[in-house]
């Protein structure tokens, strides 16, 4: 039996880094832990370090039904039958308390909640806490402390058109887990108990990796030298990027020489090069796609100002990245977004879908190269303090001893 099992759908995931570098901490610290996910796509380990793969695979334990492949059901006939074998008082509670659903339904719950039921870890940690809806069962099997993190896009706006969308959740997990505190306020919204326990553990990243490159030479901005932005973000709705191509727009008409590099894929995509083109922009705005994770300090050095225009995020750790990197960070005022960079000190907070406040910063930056590394040093400076990973597995550890999970 083990003593914490995370749960997440997809793991390794691209755009979810702090999930892998949360469990990698935790196994380099010897925690009794594994990680329980749906899929585990062979593709989505290659944008991760070999070394740090090996030691985190065997540890992950994935489901046998992927829709992409029909003969992974017929690996379930075989699976099932193991699990009976090994925990058949667990499985008859299980189908007991999913009476409600049809036989088909009941094989396929136990199909994906199979390694749940075979470890029977003492605390399971839904890494999403809108993840739990499905799972609430498990609670009453054999009694696991259960965990809930809220990280932003649960909170903001799923489920928004149920009231009691999370009521089960608030009723039955143990403990729960906020980004920060706008993510505990709008739990509160949303009908979390003032008498529940919970943690606020900000995300965080590897400052080895994201390490800035010696640059003595101050940045001189002019016709020939352009100011050179980056977003590195999923390209989805919630991202906002269409009023940062609006600022782009803005800041062409007044003259001013940039290039904008967007990081990342997503079903966006065919909006913004329609975007794009429509504003006249194919020759300052550039579309890189998907980078591997190691790849992304490289571009960061290579430009000089971090754009995150979101009108709805969590937290976002690309933003603590750049301000490893000694970027300027101009983010907008959605959601946790302030709660990670330092107004007027490491960055700036402007309103969201605000293309005007947002063309101003880059162009007061864009006036005044100097004060790009004066940003910048106090930015990493306020990660060094406040965001590494040791400082992060260190408030794991000792919540999870305090709540006596490990």
């Amino acid at each position: 039996m083990s003593s914490l099992a995370l749960y997440t759908p997809v793991f390794p995931q691209y755009s979810e880094t702090f999930i892998y570098n949360k469990l990698l901490y935790q196994v380099k610290n010897k925690s009794d832990i594994l990680i329980i996910c749906d899929y585990s796509p062979v593709k989505n380990w290659e944008t991760y370090n070999k070394t740090h793969n090996r030691i985190l695979k065997g540890k992950v334990y994935k489901g046998f039904i992927d829709p992409t492949h029909k003969l992974s059901y017929l690996l379930t006939l075989f699976a099932l039958p193991l699990l009976i074998f090994k925990r058949p008082l667990l499985c008859l509670k299980a189908l007991k308390l999913l009476n409600h659903l049809s036989a088909l339904e009941k094989v396929k719950r136990l199909s994906h909640d199979f390694w749940f039921l075979w470890h029977k870890p003492t605390t399971i940690h839904f890494e999403f806490g809108n993840h739990y809806l499905n799972r609430l069962y498990l609670k009453n099997l054999w009694y696991p402390k259960i965990i809930c993190s809220f990280r932003g896009y649960d909170l903001n706006y799923l489920g928004l058109d149920q009231a009691d969308y999370y009521t089960p959740v608030w009723n039955k997990a143990d403990y729960f887990h906020f980004l920060g505190k706008d993510l505990h306020q709008r739990a509160k919204t949303r009908g979390f108990p003032d008498n529940k326990p919970y943690v606020l553990i900000s995300p965080a990243i590897d400052t080895h990796l994201f390490k800035p490159l010696d640059t003595t030479n101050p940045c001189t901005f002019d016709d020939k030298n352009p100011i050179k932005l980056l977003t590195v973000s999923r390209l989805d709705w919630k991202k906002g990027y269409e009023w940062a191509l609006f600022s782009m727009h803005l800041l062409a008409k007044q003259k001013i020489n940039f290039q904008y590099s967007i990081v990342g894929d997503g079903p966006m995509y065919e909006a913004l090069m329609y975007t794009i083109h429509q504003l006249d922009l194919s020759n300052q705005v550039k579309l890189l796609g998907k980078k591997a994770p190691h790849d992304i300090p490289t571009l960061m050095n290579a430009h000089h100002l971090f754009i995150q225009p979101s009108i709805s995020e969590g937290f976002c750790n690309s933003v603590i990245e750049a301000q490893a990197m000694q970027m300027p960070v101009l983010a907008t005022d959605a959601d946790g977004l302030p709660e990670n960079i330092e107004d007027g000190v490491t960055g700036f907070i402007i309103p969201r879908r605000d293309s005007e406040a947002l063309a101003e910063k880059i162009s007061w930056f864009y006036h005044n190269p100097l004060t790009l590394t004066e940003f910048g040093k106090r930015g990493r400076d306020r990660v060094i303090k406040h965001f590494t990973l040791e400082k992060q597995t260190e408030k794991f550890c000792n919540w999870y001893k305090e709540i006596g999970v490990l």
